[in-house]
This record gives structure tokens, C-alpha cells and sequence, in this order.
């Protein structure tokens, strides 16, 4: 128990054992008074009533000695009454004398006026009587005077011994009561200082053992105090990241440790001679000053992004925790410190590649329309027009297949830079893949598009100097305005690439768009919502056009191509759905389509002992599809087909858009052991020497070269170096669009491998080439 705890109970004792003695006192002093107060009026009552009775017994006396004096005559007789006059005269004295106050005295003083009235009248009679001689009592004429004075005197007398008994009476009975109530007064005291000491002990005991208690966590919290402020030392000592503590009031470095010394280059002594202001960039005081502020008022913990300056004068980021605290004495703030400045460059490094072309570091596909829709807002705010252009580069591809992809990364990393150098600043120039690049021009009417646009094709007319080669390229531009042309990001892109077909197909440079241009009418949305239906209910159709072995005469395989039966508009050609697909992002969803009805297919003619191979279709969309491989995979696991029963065809002009991501993919699946095949050979600008790094299997001469080259000698002699440098490559050479038995001919002299075409058979249904293919292989059979 502490000292101040047991002065407390001690004190509260002390406290009862007064109260206990003062109640004792005065509950004795009241009873004892109320004992006196009993016995003195017992005992005054006791000595006036005997001195009334007293005077009323000499009173008798003197009327019996008065009567027989009157009857007789005889002076002898008056003795009895001088005596109990002299009685009467006496007793009153004593009573006048001993009175217990000034309502008695004047009882006793009304019984003494009686009393001398009928004295008088006594005498009087008394001398009358010496004087006369036979004179009855009765015949004196102030006899009945006296017997009234006589009565009276009895009168006051009795009432007089009446009040004293009632007087009596009243006062022993307030006694009692009195002594009563000092009794209780008593008892009830006692009682009283009993609880209260037991109260008081109830407490002396919760108080000792609160005492206890807080002496416990007292010293408990003064172990974990010392613990924590040897913790605290230790973490701040040596936590490897800088810590500080500086004043608040006047912003004075206070402590420091070892961390922000190296990391910060100042010494301790420099450290304590600054303020917390030193190690700021001037722009960022004001900011500071509402953190301090705020760490004044509240003890709310801070934390956020800084600059500060080192010693040498470079500025870094830093990640900043920080409270108010008390520090010896002062309000201080403890502050821990992160240098996040390379993980910010690696952050805005990421940000900015992902939003910026890699090659050309010009703003993507992304940060163009995240620019495009904030000034669409803009534009809708303030009334202003707002212009969109896309540039596709002429015969760019010419470039990549002449010299090789170096030169034309060359050639777009210089375009890049003169682009920049024709524009403002407050325009936006992106690559959005390939050679294709958009510009946003904001607040720009149709009249500064063409100028800009003029701009960009005049930074194309000097040659671009490729590692001492000069190169020529020129371009086309389709322009859209807000908000002629579109009020939407998607329709001003779609728009400007409408005009710049139109530009490219006319060679006319810059094309503002026109709705009579545009084949990408609100049908085609129709169309395209008809196609994804299609595409989900599986209402198209796949026919087969077999591939035949030039060698063997065998099918070989079949290219699947499908055919779609609009149920309004009849038959709609691939030319025209199939771009549209493209250009929408359906051609993921419609070349799975194919696939799997392709492989079902293969699997029920393998069960019938068809053996054929199927070939489907892929496009550059496909291409760029994570998911292609896989896909292929499980569709081949699903229905049980070996991968060799699988062609893959892509176009050139497919594999040249993106030749890297094409050898990628392509590996993957020529590594399963599904067979890869170029189509339209001859109507892109690579070449088969560029080919050979691709796992190729064959080759596909295109039409346009086979259709005519019985009659045009440079077709034929296009086709027959094709096979020559095909076979030298080690890859087998099928000619398309076969239709007549001349070009048959000249093909197998040519040593061409297979054919297909109409004079092989037109695609078909899968139920009316199973009839083609068995009829024709009983026909060859007989």
C-alpha cells in the first residue's frame, strides 16, 4: 500500500471514531437532560401541589375557627384561624419564591389576592362580632360578601391544583418523549457508525486493492516505458532507412540517425544547425508549413510523397511516415523516410511504355483515345471544332521487304521526329501500329486539318537517309471533324479511316470524309450485330474445296471456307463479311467457329475412312490471339483428330504485318505437328528467302498468277520460279484458281506439287463432297 493510501484510511478511521464519539456525547448529554428535565419537574410539581394543598387545608382551618368564633363568641376559638392564616402568609412566600415561571407566580399571586380579600373580610367580621352580642352570621348584611370571597378563594385554589396536575401531566410526557427520541438518537447513531464503518472498511479494502493494483501496473508500465524507450532507441539508431526528429515550433532538427546521415551526405553537426526546411525544394515550402501546422493541432499520423534535397544538390522522391510527439520536453515531429525515387522512374518508365510506341516513343493506341476522349470534352464544353487524321504510309512495306525490317525501323524512328517537328505542342501524333499513325489536332477547323495535313506530307517529300541509302515514301491521310463527322472517339477513328482508304485508293494525299464514300453505312452495323448472331447460333455454313496431289492424283486435304445464307439478303460473299469481321474483332469468335467445325468434320470422315487433311483459314487478328494455341489444342483433344490432320493458311500479306509475332505463334504450332501453309503467294512484297526463317510447309501460288499463265509468258514464268525457288527451300508449291487442263498441264510440267481450283471441283457441302470424293474415287478405282 502506497503512503498516500494508508493516510487516507487511516484518516477515514479517525474520521468514525469522532463521529462515534461525538454521537456518544451529545446522545448521553440529551438523555441525561431529558432525566433532570423529568426529575425537576416531578419533583417542583411534587413540592406545588403540597404547598396548594397546604394553604387550602389552613383555609379549612380558618373557616371552622372563624364559624365557631362567630357562634360562640369565644375569642379562644379564633386560634385555629390565626394559625392557618399564618400558614396561608408562609406558603405563599415559599411558593411565590419557588415558581417555575412567570405563569405559575401569577396563579399563586391570583390565590393570594382570594386569599387577603377574605382575610379582610374575616377581620372584619371579627371585629364586628367583638362589638355586638347575639348577632346571628346570617342577619349581617356583608355576610354573603365573604362566602363569595370564600368560594372564589376555594375556586382558584382547586383550579389552581387542576393547571398544576394537567402542567404535570403534560411535561412528564414531553420527558418521556424527549428521553425517548435521545434514546433512539442513540441507538440509531450507532447503528448508523456501525455501517459506516463497515462502508469505510469495504472501501479501506477496494482502496487497498486498487492501490495495489495501480502500484502493479505502475510499475509494470514503468518497465515497458524503459523497454520502449531502449526499443525505440535501438530501432532509430539502426533502422536502415532515415529517421529524424525535429522541433515543431522552430522546425530545428533535434535528433538524427545514422541512416538519413549517409543516405542525406550531411554530417550530425549539419544536421542539428538546419532546419527541416533546408532539405526542401523552395516550390514545396508552403506545403510543408500545412503539414507542420497540422501536425500542431492533432496527433493524427501523416504519411505521403516528398521531394528533399541531399547534400550534393540532387533532388530525390521520398515516401515520408511521420507523428507528433513530446521529445525532452518540446513538441517535436518523428519523421521515417523511404527514397522511392528509382521505384518512381521504373513506375513512370512502365507508364509511359505502356502508353508509347516502343520504337518510335510516340503516344499508342491508348494514350491517343484516353487524349481523344478528354478533347471530345473539351470541345463539347467550350463549342470548339476538333479534327482527327490518320496516315498510312505508301509502299512502306516495299522497304521492310527490300532492305529488312532494320531499315524500316529506321525509317519510322526518323518519320517520328519530323512528325513531332511539324505539329504543336498542344497536338497529339501516335503510332498505332505498322506504318499507320493518327494526329489530334483540338480547336482545329476543317481549314487547319488540311494545313496540318499539308505539313505532314511535305515532312515526307525529302528522302530519308537509311545508313547511307536513300529512301522515298509518301503517304495518305483521311481527316474527320467534330462534330460533322462523329461526337464519339470510335466514330471519328472509323470515319478517318474511311477517308483514308479512299485517299489511298485514289492516291490524292489528304481526304476529308464524305458520307457518299463510306460503304460502312448504319447497315453494316445492322450487319454486324446479324453476324455475331450467326456466328452464335452457328447459321453459317462451311463448304470444301478439295486440294489434289499432282503426283498421286489423291485429295490430299480440303480448304474449308465458309459461306453465309443471309436469311434477307441471300447470299452475302466472304469478301464482304469476312473484312467486316476483321475490322470488328468477330474474327476471333468466327474463325473458333471454323475450327471446330472443321475438326468435327475431319473426325466423321476419318470414321468413314476418308482420310483427308483440313485446311481453315487464319487471320493477322489471329495472330495477336494468346489463347490460339491452346484453343487449338483442346478443340484436337475434344474430338480426338491427330494435329497432322490440321492446315493453318494465313495470307503474306498477313505474316509480313507482323513477321515476329507470326514466327512466334506460328512455332508453337508447327512444334504440335499441325501442317503451316501461305496463301496468295506472289501478292505481298516478301520474299522466299524471307519466308525460309518461317516453318512454312507449302506454299500457295495465288490466282491472279496461275488464271492467265497459259497465255501471259511473265505469269508463267513468275510460277515457274516460284516452284523452283520453292522446292530449293524445301517446301511443298500448290497452285490456286486451277480452271482449265492448259495451266493443269504447264503446272505438272513445272513439278508443281498439288492444285486446286474449278477444274478440280468448286467448294462444296460436307455431304455433297463425301459424295464427290467417293464417286471419284470409284471412278479411278474402275
Amino acid at each position: 500500500m502506497t503512503l498516500s493510501a494508508g493516510l487516507r484510511v487511516a484518516w477515514s478511521y479517525a474520521v468514525v471514531i469522532l463521529l462515534l464519539l461525538v454521537s456518544w456525547i451529545v446522545a448521553n448529554f440529551a438523555l441525561h437532560s431529558a432525566d433532570n428535565s423529568l426529575r425537576g419537574i416531578v419533583g417542583h410539581e411534587d413540592v406545588s401541589s403540597s404547598q396548594a394543598m397546604t394553604i387550602a387545608a389552613a383555609m379549612t382551618d380558618q373557616q371552622a375557627g372563624l364559624r365557631d368564633f362567630l357562634i360562640t363568641g369565644d375569642p379562644r376559638l379564633l386560634g385555629p384561624y390565626r394559625s392557618g392564616q399564618r400558614t396561608i402568609t408562609q406558603e405563599f412566600r415559599s411558593a411565590l419564591r419557588a415558581a417555575d415561571g412567570p405563569i405559575e407566580v401569577k396563579r399563586f399571586q391570583m390565590m393570594q389576592r382570594s386569599s387577603m380579600e377574605w382575610e379582610r373580610w374575616s377581620q372584619s367580621i371579627i371585629d364586628r362580632r367583638n362589638g355586638l352580642v347575639s348577632v346571628p352570621v346570617g342577619s349581617l348584611p356583608n355576610v354573603r360578601v365573604g362566602i363569595r370571597l370564600l368560594q372564589r378563594f376555594q375556586a382558584d385554589t382547586s383550579r389552581l391544583l387542576d393547571k398544576l396536575q394537567l402542567d404535570r401531566s403534560r411535561q412528564l410526557a414531553a420527558s418521556r418523549n424527549t428521553f425517548n427520541i435521545s434514546d433512539t438518537v442513540l441507538t440509531g447513531t450507532i447503528l448508523i457508525a456501525i455501517l459506516v464503518v463497515f462502508v469505510l472498511a469495504w472501501q479501506s479494502v477496494r482502496l487497498f486493492a486498487k492501490e495495489q493494483r495501480a502500484r502493479r501496473t505502475a510499475e509494470l508500465a514503468q518497465t515497458a516505458l524503459h523497454a520502449s524507450a531502449e526499443t525505440f532507441r535501438l530501432l532509430f539508431s539502426r533502422n536502415p532507412l532515415p529517421m529524424w526528429v525535429y522541433d515543431l515550433d522552430t522546425l530545428m532538427f533535434l535528433e538524427v540517425n545514422a541512416a538519413a546521415i549517409a543516405h542525406y551526405g550531411y554530417s550530425r553537426e549539419d544536421f542539428l544547425g538546419m532546419r527541416i526546411s533546408d532539405i526542401r525544394p523552395e516550390e514545396d515550402i508552403p506545403r510543408l508549413m500545412d503539414a507542420v501546422h497540422f501536425a500542431r493541432i492533432t496527433e493524427m499520423r501523416q504519411a505521403g510523397e516528398w521531394r528533399h534535397v541531399l547534400k550534393n544538390g540532387e533532388t530525390i522522391a521520398v515516401e515520408l511516415s511521420s507523428h507528433s510527439l513530446e521529445f525532452h520536453g518540446r513538441l517535436a515531429c518523428l519523421v521515417l523516410a523511404q527514397d522511392i525515387t528509382e521505384q518512381k522512374r521504373t513506375a513512370e518508365a512502365l507508364a509511359h511504355q505502356a502508353l508509347h510506341d516502343v520504337l518510335t516513343d510516340l503516344p499508342n493506341r491508348v494514350l491517343l483515345l484516353e487524349r481523344l476522349e478528354y478533347a471530345l470534352l473539351v470541345a463539347e464544353r467550350d463549342g470548339e471544332p476538333l479534327a482527327l487524321l490518320l496516315m498510312d504510309l505508301d509502299r512502306f512495306k516495299e522497304v521492310n521487304d527490300t532492305y529488312g525490317h532494320h531499315y524500316g525501323d529506321l525509317m519510322l524512328q526518323q518519320l517520328a521526329a519530323r512528325l513531332r517537328g511539324v505539329l504543336r505542342t498542344s497536338d497529339t501524333i501516335a503510332r498505332l501500329g505498322g506504318d499507320e499513325f493518327a494526329v489530334l489536332l483540338p480547336d482545329t477547323d476543317e481549314r487547319g486539318a488540311f494545313r496540318a495535313g499539308d505539313k505532314l506530307l511535305q515532312a515526307l517529300e525529302q528522302p530519308f537517309d537509311l545508313e547511307g541509302q536513300q529512301f522515298d515514301v509518301s503517304a495518305s491521310i483521311g481527316i474527320a471533324m467534330y462534330p460533322e463527322h462523329g461526337t464519339t472517339s470510335s466514330g471519328l477513328l472509323q470515319r478517318a479511316d474511311v477517308a483514308m482508304y479512299v485517299a489511298k485508293r485514289g492516291g490524292d494525299g489528304c481526304v476529308l470524309y464524305t458520307s457518299e464514300a463510306d460503304n460502312y453505312s448504319p447497315n453494316r452495323l445492322v450487319l454486324i450485330s446479324q453476324l455475331r448472331h450467326a456466328i452464335d447460333t452457328g447459321s453459317l455454313d462451311l463448304h470444301y474445296q478439295p486440294k489434289m496431289n499432282l503426283a498421286t492424283g489423291e485429295i490430299e486435304a480440303v480448304e474449308s471456307l465458309v459461306r453465309w445464307d443471309h436469311p434477307e439478303r441471300g447470299f452475302i460473299p466472304p469478301d464482304e463479311f469476312i473484312p467486316l469481321a476483321e475490322h470488328t474483332g468477330l474474327i476471333h469468335a468466327l474463325s473458333l467457329w471454323v475450327l471446330n467445325e472443321s475438326i468435327q468434320q475431319c473426325r466423321a470422315w476419318h470414321d468413314e475412312g476418308l482420310d483427308v487433311r483440313v485446311g481453315v483459314n487464319l487471320s493477322t487478328r489471329n495472330l495477336h490471339d494468346p489463347k490460339l494455341a491452346s484453343s487449338i489444342a483442346e478443340l484436337l483433344q475434344m474430338w480426338g483428330v491427330d494435329p497432322t490432320s490440321l492446315e493453318v493458311e494465313l495470307t503474306e500479306s498477313t505474316v509480313m504485318d507482323d513477321p515476329v509475332r507470326a514466327i512466334e505463334v506460328l512455332s508453337r504450332l508447327h512444334d504440335m505437328g499441325i501442317r503451316i501453309a501461305i496463301d496468295d503467294f506472289g501478292t505481298g512484297y516478301s520474299s522466299l528467302a524471307y519466308l525460309k526463317r518461317l516453318p512454312v510447309d507449302e506454299i500457295k501460288i495465288d490466282k491472279s498468277f496461275v488464271l492467265d499463265m497459259a497465255s501471259e509468258g511473265g505469269n508463267r514464268n513468275i510460277v515457274r520460279a516460284t516452284i523452283g525457288l520453292g522446292h530449293d527451300l524445301g517446301m511443298r508449291m500448290v497452285a490456286e484458281g486451277v480452271e482449265t487442263q492448259s495451266s493443269l498441264n504447264l503446272l505438272s510440267a513445272f513439278g508443281c506439287d498439288s492444285v486446286q481450283g474449278y477444274l478440280l471441283c468448286r467448294p462444296l457441302p460436307a455431304d455433297d463432297f463425301r459424295a464427290w470424293l467417293l464417286e471419284r474415287r470409284e471412278k479411278y478405282a474402275s
